[in-house]
């Protein structure tokens, strides 16, 4: 029916669908929304909005990747607003457990291939080094909420402390700058604002003390032997190379922060030359969907999303991109924060909003599914608790 004939997809998927009629029905036969249909529906409808004016208006050859992603997100986004909270309570224990394993198979590929991608840690045959980094430093968050969170058995936070680990490493083996400055953001936002306010019973001193070692002990030894044991993996002259070429990020990143956009390395003063191009160029209309990169070729866009929503789709487009994909996200997340007690998955949505303006501000297009993905989550599972107990007291 599809024209597509051969591929195992279309003989396996009529038989995933059927176990999960068989096993999960009410998913189809009594579904109903568990959120309030304008959460789900606006960041839906304003994701889809450039899919849809470029299949009318423009050539939507260059979208299908970003449209593709965003049906999904879609899909995801409903299947989320159907089930309750409390189906996503272990949420950072997953993401946990997938980061662990997505993390390790570049730090395999450097043990049996040598030293190849160390100036910047990649996937073998992929070069997406930010890809990596983003995905690495979500899974680094995750185990630090689930290691540190109270109630937790102790092999589940060494669980949690390995994964935190070898996570921390490969981010800032990518030797991505937006990534290092997230995490230096998110870690003691988590430490000294949202993990007191987590709810979970407080046990006694030498369990504080069995967790705190537990989870702690090996990023402690981690860090304290890093050098070595980067020398004795790689070579004293690989080391050396890992110091300086971090060093001149940071420091580039400095320079340019405190003597303009003419001082800084190659990506930053390019950077710094695409945003300003967009930024004098803006108008009330627009200038298309993606014109930039569509026009001048892959890697030529603003590289800050809020500003190629405006400089795309007009100032209004912008203006209504930054409400829906910023400013609304993080009014729900402060209302949580400010109404009670948060959960695991609370914190980790909070240090994902703040993860992602990372990506938002120096790599990422509106049409990124990351940005959406972080979205659809803020919208759809943190309002609920707050929004179930004003209900309460409102019929009390």
């Amino acid at each position: 029916m599809l024209g597509l004939r051969e591929g195992v997809i279309f003989s396996v998927m009529p038989a995933l669908l059927s176990m999960v009629l068989l096993f999960q029905p009410s998913w189809f036969l009594r579904a109903r929304l568990r959120v309030d249909a304008s959460h789900l529906a606006t960041p839906l409808l304003l994701a889809l909005t450039p899919l849809v004016v470029s299949v009318l208006l423009t050539d939507p050859s260059n979208l299908i990747v970003y449209g593709s992603y965003l049906i999904v997100c879609c899909v995801i986004g409903v299947f989320i607003a159907l089930h309750h909270e409390s189906s996503f309570r272990d949420l950072p224990f997953a993401v946990l457990v997938v980061g662990l394993f997505g993390s390790l198979v570049p730090i395999l590929q450097i043990a049996t291939n040598g030293a190849a991608h160390v100036a910047r840690i990649a996937l073998d045959k992929n070069s997406n080094v930010l890809g990596l980094a983003s995905s690495a430093t979500i899974a680094a968050l995750a185990a630090l909420i689930v290691g540190t969170s109270v109630g937790k058995t102790f092999w589940l936070k060494i669980l949690a402390s390995g994964a935190f680990v070898v996570n921390l490493a490969v981010a800032v083996l990518t030797f991505t700058r937006s990534v290092w400055l997230s995490l230096a953001l998110c870690i003691p936002i988590y430490l000294l604002l949202l993990r007191g306010r987590m709810e979970a019973p407080r046990p006694g001193r030498r369990g504080d003390l069995l967790s705190w070692i537990a989870f702690w002990g090996l990023p402690l030894l981690a860090v304290s032997s890093a050098p070595v044991a980067l020398a004795a993996v790689f070579g004293t002259k690989v080391l050396d190379f890992m110091v300086q070429f971090g060093s001149k990020r940071i420091f580039t990143a400095i320079d340019f922060v405190s003597a303009g956009p003419l001082v800084g390395d190659t990506s930053t003063v390019e950077h710094s030359r695409l945003f300003g191009y967009s930024w004098d160029r803006l108008g009330f209309w627009g200038h298309g969907i993606d014109i930039q990169e569509r026009m001048a070729g892959s890697g030529i866009y603003p590289h800050n999303s809020y500003l190629q929503a405006a400089y795309d789709g007009g100032i209004l487009l912008g203006f209504l991109f930054l409400l829906i994909s910023a400013v609304i996200p993080l009014s729900l997340l402060v209302l949580r924060f400010r109404w009670g007690k948060l959960t695991a998955t609370d914190a980790f949505l909070v240090l994902l909003f703040i993860n992602v303006q990372g990506d938002q501000l120096f790599h990422a297009t509106p049409y990124n599914s990351s940005t959406w993905t972080v979205v659809l989550l803020v919208y759809l599972l943190i309002a609920r608790p707050a929004a179930q107990a004003a209900g309460t007291l409102a019929a009390a």
